[in-house]
């Protein structure tokens, strides 16, 4: 769980709380968005040096990625500075920089289709076949990582592909800031009821009803301002909290770069075993 995914959970349970406001992260234009909850964090920091990222068990199901690539230099680089080529030498390949794919709703398949993953070359779009591909098509294989194509690809050009894959690595980061509800409403009796129902929504939260969030405390429950001349001309109220939560990092490609033929050389002693007797 990311910081976002963390506001978008928060952002749920307050609009439970208050069904007649809008709830996002996009402060309100006009009279017609109001009322409306606006979400966003601040001053985050780490605890204190040494405490976060720590390992956590993978991930399973289908986490969306997307990767552009330099068809003049298709190469994927490791932290080591090392390098695998991403397409074939004759240029019908590409392998899948990460892995393994799945369909979009993360089951695992023999074939992916168009709407699993969507590939283009230079903004043109590839169609995606099951099928031997032909002029203009793809076919991906989850099992091999592979998309093989129709036509080799250019030498030069932006190749861009977007997928699922079905198990990731993630770290979680120990994070510690300010959750800021900034309540709208057309007047004040308006911005009074939807912001005491905001407030109100939070306190599952406060009890462990929100994975992720650690503790969440109140700050700050501030006073109605004078209409805005903007947002509508509406009023709005400002309510801050003091959160910790543990927020999920997503790690792509960390398998330490590629694998290589290592020498092994043993010996063998004398061998030691026993026959029953009948």
């Amino acid at each position: 769980m990311s910081v976002p995914q963390l506001l978008d959970r928060l952002g749920t349970a307050i609009g439970v709380g208050a069904p007649a406001a809008t709830v996002g992260v996009a402060a309100p234009v006009d009279a017609a968005d109001l009322p409306s909850i606006v979400l966003h964090a601040q001053a985050l920091e780490r605890p204190m040096n040494g405490i976060g990222d720590r390992p956590a068990p993978s991930r399973t199901g289908a986490l969306p990625v997307q990767r552009s690539i330099d068809l003049a230099d298709p190469v994927a680089t490791f932290l080591d500075g090392s390098t695998a080529d991403l397409v074939s030498t004759d240029r019908l390949t590409l392998f899948l920089p990460f892995g393994p794919a799945v369909a979009a709703d993360g089951v695992e398949v023999d074939t992916l289709t168009g709407d699993d993953i969507s590939i283009d070359i230079d903004g043109t779009p590839v169609t995606v076949t099951s099928a031997t591909p032909g002029s203009g098509e793809a076919l991906a294989t989850p099992a091999l990582g592979t998309v093989v194509f129709g036509d080799p690809l250019p030498s030069t050009g932006l190749l861009s592909v977007a997928y699922s894959i079905g198990e990731w690595e993630v770290t979680l980061d120990r994070v510690r800031g300010e959750l800021v509800v900034d309540v709208y409403g057309a007047n004040d009796t308006s911005v009074d009821d939807v912001s005491r129902l905001a407030d109100a929504a939070l306190v599952p939260a406060s009890r462990g009803g929100i994975a992720g969030l650690v503790s969440i405390a109140p700050v700050e429950f501030g006073e109605i301002e004078p209409p805005l001349a903007t947002h509508g001309n509406g009023r709005r109220r400002r309510l801050t909290y003091a959160i910790d939560a543990e927020v999920e990092l997503v790690a792509l490609g960390g398998g330490g770069g590629p694998i290589r033929t290592v020498d092994v050389t043993s010996t063998f002693g004398p061998e030691l075993f026993s026959v029953p007797v009948p």
